[in-house]
């Protein structure tokens, strides 16, 4: 525990906008400046004493920060790192710290002391800059997509695992310029070349092949787009790649296919309709007739959606003679397509280029699926793309919307995580009730922090135990009310994380601390700690105390006095007048002196004592170890006798 810095040192502390915490060896929190309580919303009084981790960290970032500890005499200061805190409130907040440690007398570090700035404004100001020139949620709705980040010259600084299995190598394999192995040769010069020359232009989207070391080929669609800085200045690039191997097989396999083609085209309710380069229908099936306005599909034959579509047909037009230029596909992209009477209608538009076999564009392909039911249900999970954008991107939770029905709750969106613990597609989860799935007692756990948060219109948070597979696992689960279609029932955000291993983790940190404490309590002398000045309040002392004085910790805990009162008279004064002026002598310093026990029996006592300072050159508290010379004293003072004894019987002869 340590004592208020002198207040010069607390002033300059408390006024600076810069968050500054410091924690002791086990990640306790010792020190919490005024950022730090007006970013998070917890008092300093709050937190103090309380584990770090335990407080203001996500799992992962707990989990990391707790191995970090574990091995804190070997890390290296000063460190650089980034890491969220959540708040009282439950927004989360990045900050950059920068952090160095203060050595014990042991030589370890006995306190982290971090000076961090707040970057999400920053950061979250990044992510809007790269996602507005991102105009696709998705590529193909059910493929994994492979991410990869390169620096501004294009040396790979970052692979996911799906990028890697498309490409046929080991993650590590494909940093700096390493990924460009993996293209295939035929591909390669190409795909170098158009790279340099679109980084000019900030976005890069190519077309190329992987080729695996089995000699198995992968087709891929790359595209990225540049990270700027606050000037504008590109610092690299983020980017996707996309399995388009069956596309571009399909392509090849298209044009003989015409036959069957339009057999199935013809029997499915999603409209599907070939055109030619210049935009003319050359082919639909019936659906995309009806939804034409025409009987017989042969009558749009040669026509275009000019003669149909009003004012969409521009739009089209230029969107499709671009697809057909630079060969990327468009999939499942939702289009606004409203009926003759002005009724609105959705629809979910699929189109691929066709290309002849010389790769000269000859028209395209397209699929449309109506949506329109889909859309109306979801329109409140779409009040803006930012939000929507925000609550997916968190892949691996277990996230999604509810609506209170009564006594029960039902599922309006799960993320694809959800939908995989359950075995179901996201489609099937919608409109299922949560009773379905859970027993009456683990629904009321979700029900009563659901109308915790309506009430308070804040999130709340309850963990739960489950059983998976014989093994029990702790979950945390967090609800939060969202705005819904007017005159929908209440509707809240949910999220899921498994906490077993941060639950697993605080057992093994209590369990390292009993070992260090026990260690501590077998050195044979009295350890202990105390605020500084003459009076020194002990404010801990090791069980040794019983042994050498007769008194046990507690009982010289509850008196403040009690340790001044068991020196020796004699040596009252100079033992006081020592302690006093040990901050300003700025080492440590050795007494010897006498105590008295329980029993009033004399001990001699060797205490050696230092002040443990903080970042700032503040005095934290002082820290000590007396040891029983009882004996050497003993054995000096029959040693001195002797000696007398000698030199008298020497005189007298």
């Amino acid at each position: 525990m340590a004592t208020l810095p002198n207040d010069f040192t607390a002033a300059i502390l408390e006024t600076l906008t810069s968050l500054v915490i410091v924690l002791d060896r086990q990640g306790r929190i010792v020190r919490f400046n005024r950022a730090c309580e007006q970013i998070t919303g917890y008092t300093c009084a709050e937190v103090l004493g309380l584990p770090y981790w335990d407080l203001f960290l996500d799992a992962g970032d707990a989990e990391r920060m707790r191995a970090l500890f574990d091995q804190l005499p070997e890390l290296t200061f000063p460190r650089e790192s980034e890491s969220h805190w959540r708040t009282r409130d439950g927004r989360r907040r990045l900050i950059a710290w920068a952090t160095t440690a203060l050595p014990g007398d042991d030589g370890a570090p006995a306190y982290v002391i971090g000076t961090g700035t707040d970057i999400t404004d920053q950061r979250e100001a990044e992510r809007a800059m790269v996602a507005s020139e991102a105009r696709f949620r998705a590529l193909v709705t059910h493929a994994p997509v492979g991410i990869f980040e390169t620096d501004a010259g294009g040396g790979c600084l970052f692979v996911n695992d799906r990028w890697a299995t498309l490409a046929g190598v080991a993650p590590a394999a494909a940093l700096g310029d390493g990924w460009a192995r993996a293209i295939h040769p035929d591909d390669r010069a190409r795909v170098l070349a158009e790279s340099a020359a679109a980084r000019a232009h900030g976005e890069i989207a190519l077309e190329y092949r992987f080729l695996h070391p089995d000699g198995s080929e992968v087709w891929v669609a790359s595209s990225a787009v540049a990270v700027r800085d606050d000037q504008g200045a590109i610092g690299g690039y983020l980017g996707t790649v996309t399995d388009i191997t069956a596309r571009k097989r399909a392509e090849a396999a298209l044009a003989h296919e015409r036959d069957l083609l339009q057999t199935v085209m013809d029997t499915i309710p999603d409209t599907i309709y070939v055109k030619d380069a210049e935009s003319r229908f050359t082919r639909v099936n019936q659906a995309q007739a009806l939804m034409l306005g025409v009987a017989d599909p042969a009558d749009a034959i040669g026509r275009s959606d000019f003669d149909f579509q009003g004012a969409l047909a521009d739009e089209f037009y230029r969107e499709e003679q671009q697809m057909l230029r630079d060969g990327r596909p468009i999939a499942d992209r939702i289009e606004y397509n409203p009926t003759a009477d002005g009724q609105s209608r959705w629809f979910s538009a699929t189109k691929v280029p066709l290309r002849d076999p010389h790769g000269a564009p000859m028209g395209l392909v397209g699929i449309s699926r109506d949506v329109t039911a889909r859309m109306q249900a979801e329109a409140g999970l779409a009040a803006s793309e930012a939000t929507m954008r925000s609550f997916y991107d968190s892949t691996p939770f277990l996230m999604g919307v509810l609506e209170l029905a009564g006594d029960d709750l039902v599922f309006v969106s799960v993320n694809r995580t959800g939908a995989a613990r359950f075995g179901r597609s996201q489609a099937d989860m919608v409109g299922m009730s949560v009773s379905t799935w859970i027993e009456p007692d683990q629904l009321e756990d979700w029900l009563t922090p659901c109308r915790a948060s309506l009430r308070t219109g804040q999130p709340a948070s309850f963990e739960y135990l489950r059983e998976i597979g014989g093994r029990t696992s702790w979950r945390k689960a967090t609800v939060g009310p969202i705005a819904g279609p007017a005159g929908s029932r209440p509707r809240f955000a949910y999220v899921v994380e498994d906490t077993t291993k941060e639950r697993e983790a605080e057992q093994a940190q209590r369990a390292a601390e009993a070992q260090y404490r026990a260690l501590v309590e077998q050195i044979p002398a009295i350890i202990y700690t105390a605020e500084i000045g003459e009076r020194s309040r002990m404010l801990y002392v090791s069980p040794q105390l019983e042994a050498i004085l007769g008194f046990t910790p507690e009982e010289w805990l509850a008196e403040p006095e009690r340790w001044l009162q068991q020196i020796h008279p004699d040596d009252r004064a100079l033992v006081r007048r020592h302690v006093g002026s040990l901050h300003a002598a700025g080492a440590a310093h050795t007494d010897e002196y006498r105590a008295i026990t329980r029993d009033g029996r004399l001990v001699w006592l060797r205490d050696t004592a230092r002040v443990i300072y903080g970042e700032q050159g503040q005095p934290l508290f002082m820290q000590g170890i007396a040891l029983d010379i009882t004996e050497r004293k003993q054995f000096e003072a029959e040693l001195a006798a002797a000696r007398d004894a000698a030199l008298a019987a020497a005189r007298a002869k």
